[in-house]
């Protein structure tokens, strides 16, 4: 093997110089910011959620032979420790910041906000960084605030604030008390992104947050936090406070532009006088010294506008005009604007004429406004790539010295020692770099190579930091396993190119690939384990060149969606594998000549991530998915015939990447949103991996089997490194709850733990461990069902602690805990087509039409897992709407359309297997949807025409009855189903006459016996926005609800009819029942038993069962409990259906005690 070349950064420096210096665009990807800036976030949206409304996969590569491996085993001691990860940098290429905050009594103690990367802090003025946040639930940024009379609280709001560019999650507003040492969650947990955060200096009381996302608009707090209200409604850009007068705020809003608020936020009066256009994204702030002075910029008619008010925003005066779209886009055109995404101004505190304001460059003013000066340059080198960097987020005049200030920007810190006129880098150990990819150069453990996301791709050799390879966004990244000298790399949308380090040559690879196909922003790349110079790359078809890239020819069949995953056997040269951006996916067992579509039994449509093969079995594959909604890891044992989720009891969170130990076929790592998770029984069990690892998104693993090690590429915290174990640690863990989910009221989650000896006694804490509550104790094994307290808090733990040791204890990280209300999704999950009608056979199934194709599915009810697909014979291809179960006969009556116009509608009756038995004109004509059977009589109703509620004969359609629909709004009525009170249920969605944006959407209780009334109706939304709702079904095991939505995703709500049990709290303690009470097992079996203990005294006890909306199912008779004696009550869960039920114990002296438990059968 080749290993010695010439020294990396001189190689490195010589291809930039001929990168830029060249002129092939598909090279240098020159393509224009908003592109490019959408071009990601559209990425990460559609890995995550789809079509559908609330990241980057990365092709794992084991291209070292087998003789190459000389595994370093690890010693007894060394197995038995949790490993640890440290950082491998880069340390000061930086990333994407986002928000700065003074501490107002240090002088150069300074916080900055990254947007994957948490909280940092300085202690020297930006000379070197330590991060503050690595921890805590989420550490994607928007917002820093000091408290201005304890400089050691701390807020944070999390999430990034892009709007129409989702990036990753928060978790609301968190808060430090000890200068950025620890972190809990405060408030507004719904909160997608917060874009300020302020305390008013002149009422310490008064918090005000400006939000975005999911619960946008001005959030106030008038006693600091304790409780919140929303004065303001939408997504809000930016927000700004008149020092002077806690009553006055100004907004930049979405679509209404420049709001002013002077009674704190109980009016809010548009001003935008002065200025015209197209409003895109604005922002606006005060000039502290002189409050009635504001200054803009705004993004009109995707234009740059840089305005100024000398009268509280009564008018403007525009001083700056972009003409050509040169502020915004590096491409100077307003079509690739980007104001979107960089966009701010910055006002001295002290000097009202002195500004900044940010797009691609800073400009800055000196006097007012009447001049403004381009002070930054960014493009002045050709590419953006040297200082300053370009795409600016955040400037920040340092209040204890008039000349320093501080900006933020996609290239990471600067600083200005002279008031904004000269610039420099102030990177030093900011590690916030964001990878979509990386490998390793398996002849030299120090030796590595990563795609980043606008800073290029990279190389290190370990005894510098990272150098510059390649400009722009670089994605997927992979060395030769034999010559390590050769470099593999994309651009976006899958402009590939090779290094050649021994020859200092970078060329493009892309002769034979269709420019005309699609491709994914990070387009995949494979190579042959057992011919390196063949590899594999995908568009919208599957690419193989055998010639390390210089030709590639087509070899797979035409994909519906976007190839986004791949990967060669390591057991077979014949054996390769395709997965889509769709879910489609295709196994080939002759090197692509053929290939078979097996993405059947249970796998549907969702974003394949990555596709792992070990060495020992040319059969066994292992698929990931990122998308929300479905279980994340699966398997097959048979090429695909068959497949079995292996993510058991883990949490919905996107699985980004996987590999599997070369060791042990069992051992398999992934990368997740929030970290890397490991099995050691191939997906049995699984439990985080490591510690001190941040809770970044990790998009990319690498295992070095020789050097014992595993390599996390990171979205936000660049490159971590931790020992190789092929043996559980022994350290006590608790692997579920993981942290920072956000749990129901009554729903049950698994709760799992290691390295605890049984038996176990489990205890829940709803404020943070001052007080901890019983679960159960006694407990075998490592994992336990428990229903979650109907109790909202931000900072629930478990505890775990042996009871035959009780020093060995572990606690969980923080979760939060909703309160379950009528309405609330308690779950959902994605299928991969439009459920567009759905129906209960009220034993083992949930049955779905799917809207574009003949075929029927039914569903597990509780977990919605696809059980099977079956294809209608004779009933038509497509244009399905509603469905009904006729439980005697076991006959499925579809609804369809006939044409898209909807001018007739068919009804077709089938059996479980798709046999067609009858046909008719359905007598609800125009776009018949709603479909259900009920007494004998089978109801439809019609969106269009007269929008009746028809009454027609299950034999031939003949009509029976017809009313108007109580809904009458255009495209209103939906499905329908009933419920076990007597009453239809029907989706309703208003929409805009002609069509338009989603107005509203409900559930609407109508009575079998009065159809043309409406006598209550539920809201359907979730945080981020209204369900665009078409299929509706009962749950009468619990009284909840099926909803389904046509982007493809089921939700399970409470329903109409739900009242909310009462909420558990730590001061209602001393009011319940003496004595502790527990249920086990749980979830509930014939051998489940409601456990009281003894409390000394004797006493009476009623036990009593009803369901969530407080209907009682049983009642029990009259228990004495001796003072002594300890009582068990068993369960008759013989007389309950599948469900959540309350378990009420009363005594005689007035007190009672409440357990929700679950019943599963």
């Amino acid at each position: 093997m080749k290993t010695s070349f010439a020294y990396l950064p001189v190689l490195l420096m010589l291809l930039r110089v001929s990168a830029v210096a060249g002129t092939d665009p598909t090279l240098n990807v020159k393509l224009d910011g908003a592109t490019k800036i959408r071009g990601r976030f559209l990425d990460y949206h559609q890995r995550r959620f789809g079509t559908t409304e609330p990241p980057s996969t990365n092709l794992r590569v084991k291209a070292l032979n087998e003789v190459q491996r000389r595994p370093a085993k690890l010693s007894a001691e060394t197995q038995a420790e949790t490993p640890r990860w440290t950082q491998k940098g880069p340390y000061a290429v930086g990333g994407r910041i986002k928000t700065i905050a003074f501490d107002p009594v240090k002088k150069d103690v300074i916080y900055i906000g990254a947007a994957a990367g948490g909280v940092w802090k300085t202690t020297n003025a930006g000379e070197e960084w330590q991060p503050m946040m690595d921890q805590v639930n989420a550490i994607a940024m928007g917002a820093l605030c000091i408290d201005p009379d304890d400089p050691n609280i701390i807020y944070a709001g999390t999430g990034e604030q892009v709007i129409n560019a989702n990036t990753y999650f928060g978790c609301g507003l968190m808060r430090s008390t000890d200068a950025g040492q620890t972190w809990n969650v405060f408030a507004l947990t719904n909160v997608g992104a917060f874009s300020r955060v302020y305390i008013h200096p002149k009422n310490k009381n008064l918090m005000m947050c400006g939000a975005m996302g999911a619960d946008a608009g001005v959030w106030k707090s008038t006693d600091k936090g304790a409780t919140w209200n929303r004065v303001r409604s939408g997504q809000i850009y930016d927000l700004s406070m008149n020092p002077e007068n806690p009553d006055e705020w100004v907004a930049a809003a979405a679509q209404d532009g420049i709001v002013m608020t002077t009674d704190g936020g109980q009016t809010w009066n548009t001003r935008m006088n002065g200025l015209v256009g197209s409003i895109g994204r604005i922002s606006v702030q005060h000039a502290p010294s002189q409050p009635a002075t504001l200054y803009c910029l705004a993004e009109l008619n995707r234009l740059a506008v840089v305005a100024k008010s000398t009268n509280s925003g009564a008018s403007w005066s525009v001083q700056y005009r972009d003409a050509q779209g040169c502020f915004f886009a590096g491409a100077c055109s307003p079509d690739a604007s980007q104001g979107f995404y960089d966009n701010l101004v910055s006002v001295d505190p002290k000097n009202p004429d002195h500004a900044l304001v940010g797009g691609i460059d800073l400009w800055m003013t000196t006097n007012g406004g009447a001049l403004w000066v381009n002070v930054t340059n960014g493009y002045s080198d050709g590419d953006g790539a040297n200082l300053p960097h370009v795409d600016q987020h955040v400037v920040a005049f340092d209040p204890h010295d008039a000349k320093r200030v501080f900006a933020g920007n996609d290239g990471g810190m600067m600083r200005s020692p002279d008031g904004g006129n000269s610039w420099y880098l102030i990177n030093t150990n900011l590690a916030v770099t964001q990878f979509y990819s990386f490998d390793i150069d398996r002849s030299n453990r120090d030796r590595m190579y990563g795609g980043t996301q606008d800073n290029g791709t990279l190389g290190t050799e370990g005894v510098v930091d990272w150098e510059r390879l390649v400009g722009g966004d670089g994605m997927t990244t992979l060395v030769h396993p034999t010559i390590p000298s050769i470099v593999y790399g994309t651009n976006p949308n899958g402009a590939l190119f090779r290094v050649d380090l021994d020859a200092g040559r970078l060329v493009r690879i892309v002769t034979g690939l269709n420019n005309s196909e699609a491709c994914e922003w990070v387009a995949p790349m494979a190579i042959d384990p057992f011919n390196p110079d063949a590899m594999l790359t995908g568009r919208q078809r599957v690419y193989l060149s055998e010639n390390r890239g210089d030709i590639w020819q087509a070899v797979s069949p035409r994909f519906e969606g976007n190839v986004s995953a791949l990967a060669f056997s390591q057991a077979d040269q014949e054996v390769m594998w395709a997965g889509s951006n769709q879910g489609e996916l295709f196994v080939s067992t002759d090197y692509a000549t053929t290939w078979k579509r097996v993405d059947v039994n249970g796998l549907g449509s969702a974003y394949i991530s990555d596709i792992i093969c070990p060495e020992d079995d040319r059969k066994t594959a292992w698929i990931t998915y990122s998308s929300y909604g479905k279980p994340h890891v699966w398997r097959t044992t048979d090429l695909g015939q068959t497949w079995e989720s292996r993510w058991n009891g883990m949490p919905d969170i996107p699985v980004n990447t996987i590999d599997i130990h070369p060791d042990d076929p069992n051992v398999l790592f992934v990368g997740t949103d929030i970290g890397v998770f490991v099995t050691f029984d191939a997906g049995t069990n699984w439990m985080p991996y490591g510690k001190e690892l941040p809770r970044t998104p990790i998009l990319d693993l690498k295992i070095d089997v020789a050097n014992s090690f595993i390599r996390a590429g990171t979205h936000g915290r660049s490159i971590w490194e931790a020992p190789l174990l092929s043996v559980a640690p022994a350290d006590p863990i608790i692997a579920t709850p993981i942290g920072g989910e956000q749990f129901v009221g009554l729903t049950t989650t698994r709760i799992s733990w290691r390295g605890v000896p049984a038996p176990c006694r489990i205890e829940y804490s709803i404020d943070n461990g001052a007080s901890w509550r019983m679960i159960i104790a006694g407990q075998q094994g490592s994992a336990f069902s428990w229903q979650v307290p109907n109790a909202p808090t931000n900072i629930a733990l478990i505890r775990v602690t042996s009871e035959s040791n009780p020093a060995i204890s572990v606690v969980s990280r923080n979760f939060s805990i909703r309160q379950l209300v009528r309405g609330m999704v308690v779950s959902q999950a994605a299928v991969g087509w439009i459920p567009y009608g759905l129906s209960y056979d009220g034993a083992s199934g949930l049955w779905t039409t799917n809207f574009r194709t003949n075929t029927l599915h039914k569903l597990d009810p509780n977990t919605l897992l696809p059980i099977k697909t079956v294809t209608m014979q004779g009933a038509g291809d497509s244009l399905f709407t509603d469905l009904c179960y006729d439980r005697e006969r076991h006959e499925i009556y579809v609804h369809r359309l006939e044409s898209t116009e909807g001018l007739a509608t068919t009804v077709s009756v089938v059996d479980t297997n798709g046999r067609l038995i009858r046909t008719f004109p359905s007598g609800a004509r125009r776009y018949g949807l709603g479909l259900e059977l009920v007494n004998g009589v089978l109801y439809g109703c019609e969106r269009d025409g007269e929008r009746r509620i028809v009454g027609m004969s299950p034999q031939n359609g003949n009509i029976l009855s017809a009313v108007p629909n109580p809904f009458q709004q255009f495209y209103g009525p939906r499905c329908l189903t009933t419920d076990r009170e007597g009453n239809f249920l029907q989706i309703c969605t208003g929409f805009a006459d002609g069509g338009g944006a989603l107005l509203n959407a409900s559930v609407a209780e109508i009575p079998v016996a009065n159809p043309t009334t409406i006598t209550r109706t539920l809201a359907l939304q979730t945080p981020n926005g209204l369900i665009n709702a078409r299929g509706v079904e009962a749950d009468v095991r619990d009284n909840t609800l099926w909803i389904s939505e046509y982007g493809g995703t089921i939700f399970k709500v409470t329903g109409l009819r739900f009242e909310a049990p009462p909420v558990t709290s730590v001061t209602e303690e001393s009011m319940q029942l003496e004595g502790s009470v527990s249920i086990s097992p749980h979830p509930v079996s014939s051998t489940s038993f409601v456990s009281i203990s003894s409390i000394g005294r004797p006493r009476m006890i009623t036990p009593m069962i009803t369901d969530v909306t407080g209907g009682v199912v049983w009642h029990g008779p009259v228990y004495q409990q001796e003072a002594d004696q300890a009582l068990a009550i068993r369960i008759p869960d013989d007389a309950l259906s599948t469900g959540t039920y309350i378990f009420t114990l009363n005594s005689n002296d007035g007190r009672s005690a409440r357990r929700a438990f679950v019943v599963s059968k």
